[in-house]
């Protein structure tokens, strides 16, 4: 598996944080008490990979500082696990250990265990640990005595916990890690993790959603019930039209595979009700008899080898099911893979109602959210994911914000006989995460030696740090801070003070650090996303200065403690920037030239809301049901209240933004040095007038039309009116003051220049 963008920049900024908060506690200057870095990765972003490499990253580390690791997850996720890292890390000097086989009576240095978390944690009745792993015993060979002389050892426990939203906070599960492991680390893996420390150091590695659909790993959207209608009649109940309809979209997709020659056989996934979490019941054997002979009359059978089952007792026709052509079709489960199965070629699932609760599970869709060959296809039906229920109601968590924006649940269609438009759009796919990318480092590298003369291979050691010496100020005396002393404000009116005095102190660790890293962002300013710059930009710095043996927290020191450093470091970025600019603009060239997607825009046929929008009565709209954001800026509710009053317009249509199907205007947009960055504008309303003319519009109200964004966009947009004229265009940027309506329509945007009073 080639990793992707925000894979490598996940794992890079984890293991430094794991790398530094270590050093710092072996040093004394972090507190004595749990550290925790979280990973938080969206479901089907690869976190397990991304663990793994994470621990192949720290490596290197743990050959000179000696650590014991255990991984923990809930069910039988450690199993997984073990087997995923054995294959990743097999040429590492990592020794991956399952619990059941833990043999020694002490973990050493590179130890990997991994165990059952949810097995490991339980109590018995009188308060005991149950678990015979934990519980003491006279061999010497329990978890507790184990860790103990571990320790005694001289080696630390690093915690890692798999799925760490699931039971990790539990207070048995918490009083485990303070009794027994006493990790000085605990790495959490989650997608929806809890914000909750241990009162030491606290880090969170957080993957965007967004960067994992463009990465092409996971599918764009899930639908909920689409096209259900067709299989409901007066004769069906509701199980029939669910097993049914996923069944027809199931072969519907494989016809597709094959058109886009493919060869990938869809899974459908049918999930049974947990009306009991490990035996089947009466009512769950009942429920399996109804789906089974659902699918006899659609010729799938286990005979046959196109129908799969998965539950406790009963398995059958499973070997093989991952690979994309395996030829069964359907898999009936109940709880088996909800977590940690990995089945790329799983994409429509059948989940009946459970009769003890009716909430929606994001984890259990996560099973089909995987592309099968991790891009995404022309066909974009095939890079969505399909879901098929008889629950009366959804219900997502309100943390988990990568559901909502993943789930479609609520319909739209365009109206019959609406004379459509058919307008130019575009489509830019992203390319620039605004950050410096690995191929700065050896520019940077090469400046640093241009300035202090050490250019030379074989400068190193004690004259390497002696020609730093020469430029920079290195010692612990010239590293201080100037505080005030003794001065007084004698005017408060216009802050007149006395002449004071300035004394010299030393910079605690933590303030040294959080200048460091604001000095360093200053000089790379215009790459706005830091958490991606950081690694590159500190590891660069710290390794040339590890060649002249000077370590991490005296970098830090010496350009936090010092304005001279500051100005020769600020002046050595300028350098390395501008020489940075024709490989950065090279490479853009090349994402660019891949990136501009040209398109036709019509209204679509289809769209999808989720629980964030509500049902607005709207005459005039060109969908037969308008879905308002539950939040909408009233300036937008006010506008949308005037268009359904006119007697003027066909219909009006409430853009979307950032898919192919919504409208987009391309334009080029001004950083902070001055480089032109493709954007898309996505303006909020298109308008078919009955004088057969088509406006397009975009509302701000107050200080939001006063901005240099929005000048750059009512350009683009005046400029495309003008390119396209024989379509018949008009529009501009609305304003709304004191309930009035006010447009500017001039090819060059001023937020204090000519507005129209504008009616429809």
């Amino acid at each position: 598996m080639i990793l992707k963008d925000f894979q490598n920049d996940a794992i890079n900024e984890t293991a430094e944080y794991i790398r530094d908060f270590l050093i710092k506690k072996e040093q004394g200057k972090s507190p004595d008490k749990v550290s925790q870095v979280v990973l938080k990765s969206p479901t089907g972003s690869g976190k397990t990979i991304m663990a793994a490499e994470i621990l192949r990253n720290l490596s290197d580390f743990f050959e000179t500082h000696p650590y014991a690791i255990i991984w923990a997850a809930p069910n039988k996720l450690h199993e997984q696990s073990l087997k995923k890292l054995s294959d990743r890390l097999a040429e590492t000097e990592y020794q991956l250990v399952n619990v059941d086989s833990m043999s020694a009576g002490v973990l050493t240095r590179n130890t990997v265990l991994f165990t059952n978390w949810e097995k490991l944690f339980k109590k018995d009745k009188d308060g005991e640990w149950a678990n015979k792993a934990v519980r003491q015993g006279e061999d010497g060979k329990n978890l507790q005595d184990v860790l103990d002389a571990t320790r005694a050892a001289g080696i630390g426990i690093v915690l890692i916990v798999d799925e760490s939203h699931q039971t990790f906070y539990g207070p048995n599960s918490q009083s485990l890690v303070r009794e027994v492991i006493k990790p000085e680390l605990v790495l959490e893996i989650s997608a929806t993790p809890k914000s909750v420390t241990m009162g030491g150091d606290y880090h969170i590695t957080e993957v965007d959603f967004a960067d994992v659909v463009d990465s092409e790993l996971i599918k764009k959207e899930v639908y909920l019930n689409n096209e259900i209608a067709k299989n409901i009649t007066d004769a069906t109940n509701s199980v029939e039209a669910v097993i049914n309809a996923s069944l027809d979209k199931r072969n519907e997709l494989a016809k597709k595979y094959q058109e886009q020659g493919v060869n990938i056989n869809p899974l459908l996934l049918i999930q049974l009700p947990n009306t009991s979490k490990e035996t089947m019941s009466e009512l769950d054997l009942k429920d399996k008899d109804i789906i089974e002979n659902i699918l006899e009359k659609r010729g799938l059978r286990y005979s046959n080898g196109e129908l799969a089952i998965w539950l406790s007792d009963d398995k059958q026709n499973l070997e093989n099911i991952e690979k994309p052509n395996n030829q069964v079709k359907v898999l009936i489960f109940k709880q088996a893979i909800a977590l940690g199965w990995d089945c790329p070629r799983a994409q429509v699932m059948a989940m009946l109602r459970d009769t003890k609760s009716e909430t929606f599970r994001i984890q259990t869709v996560g099973r089909i959210l995987r592309m099968p060959e991790a891009k995404h296809y022309a066909d974009d039906a095939l890079n969505k994911a399909y879901v098929y229920t008889d629950l009366s109601d959804i219900r997502i968590d309100a943390d988990d914000t990568d559901a909502k924006n993943l789930l479609k649940m609520q319909f739209s269609y365009r109206k019959e006989g609406i004379s459509d438009v058919s307008l130019p759009s575009v489509f830019i796919h992203r390319t620039d995460y605004g950050d410096l990318r690995a191929d700065f480092k050896p520019i940077l590298d090469n400046i640093l030696d241009q300035t202090f003369g050490t250019d030379d291979s074989m400068i190193a050691g004690e004259d390497r740090y002696n020609l730093i010496d020469e430029k920079l100020e290195l010692y612990d005396s010239e590293l201080t801070s100037p505080i005030i002393a003794d001065a007084i404000i004698q005017n408060l009116d216009s802050y007149e003070v006395s002449e004071y005095e300035t004394l010299k102190v030393n910079m605690d660790a933590a303030n040294i650090e959080r200048i460091f890293n604001t000095v360093l962002k200053g000089f790379t300013g215009q790459f706005k996303n830091w958490a991606r710059t950081k690694s590159v930009v500190c590891g660069t710095l710290y390794g040339w200065f590890h060649k002249a043996n000077i370590g991490i927290e005296q970098v830090q020191k010496l350009l936090a403690c010092s304005k001279l450093n500051q100005e020769i470091f600020a002046q050595i970025f300028d350098k390395a920037l501008d020489a940075y600019e024709d490989v950065y603009q090279e490479e853009m060239k090349k994402r660019r030239a891949r990136e501009l997607e040209e398109l036709t825009f019509h209204i679509p046929e289809t769209d999808q809301f989720n629980e964030n929008y509500i049902i607005t009565r709207s005459p005039n709209n060109a969908m037969e049901q308008y879905y308002r954001k539950k939040n909408a800026p009233g300036t937008e509710n006010k506008f949308e209240d005037m268009l359904n009053a006119s007697a003027q317009i066909e219909w009006w249509y409430k853009n979307g933004e950032k898919m192919e199907r919504y409208f987009a205007i391309p334009y080029f947009e001004l950083n902070d040095r001055k480089r032109g960055v493709r954007r898309a504008f996505y303006p909020d309303y298109i308008i078919k007038y009955k004088d057969g003319s088509v406006g397009i519009y975009d509302t701000k109200a107050g200080f939001t039309a006063d901005n240099e964004h929005v000048r750059q966009k009512a350009n683009a947009l005046q400029a495309f009116i003008q390119e396209h004229a024989n379509l018949n265009l008009k529009g501009g940027i609305i304003n709304v003051k004191n309930n009035n309506f006010y447009l500017q329509d001039s090819p060059d945007y001023d937020e204090s220049g000519e507005w129209k009073a504008f009616a429809i």
